[in-house]
């Protein structure tokens, strides 16, 4: 038996909507595709210092993250962290 795997289809399309959505500039395909596979692995943080990681709308992209059955990591840059936390 052959197995296909999905998961990669899945991460393009969420990447891709995470572009369409204006979330992360058409540019940045690598950075919409770190976000998406980030949310289909279920990591609960995404720690990130790229301004088109760091600086999404929570809010929006949750709403995108949703709409494919995903969680929606924190996000936040290590300059947050540490300032925060320490």
């Amino acid at each position: 038996m052959t197995c296909i795997p999905v998961g990669r289809g899945i991460v393009a399309e969420i990447a891709r909507q995470l572009r369409r959505q204006g979330l992360i500039p058409d540019t940045e395909m690598n950075d919409s595709l770190i976000v998406a596979e980030a949310g289909l692995i279920g990591a609960t943080l995404l720690v990130s210092s790229d301004a088109h990681i760091k600086d999404l709308d929570y809010a929006r992209l949750k709403l995108v993250l949703d709409a494919a059955d995903v969680p929606t990591p924190l996000v936040a840059s290590p300059f947050k962290i540490v300032h925060r936390f320490f």
